[in-house]
């Protein structure tokens, strides 16, 4: 092999070398912007969720109270009337 053909091949081979070079520099530019938009994303999910679960619990907690306040009159109501029939007895 004479040596412009070795200059050839070493050219070809820096200029392979450096696309090689770029392309993972912009590989990893898009990965950095895929796990971003990612974690972007994870992060509104798990706000929703979130959200989501805090209203239902809320609503639960509600509800709970509500019925226990039903049960605190319906109670009151037997007891006022146990009293009427002690009463009477």
């Amino acid at each position: 092999m004479n040596s412009s053909s070795v200059i050839m091949v070493s050219a070809i081979a820096v200029a392979f070398i450096v696309i090689v070079i770029v392309l993972f520099s912009k590989l990893s530019k898009m990965q950095e912007t895929v796990n971003s938009s990612l974690n972007n994303s994870i992060a509104q999910i798990q706000s929703s969720v979130n959200s989501s679960v805090a209203q239902s619990v809320s609503g639960s907690i509600d509800k709970l109270i509500s019925s226990m306040g039903s049960i605190k009159e319906d109670y009151g109501q037997i007891s006022n009337k146990l009293i009427t029939l002690n009463e009477i007895s």
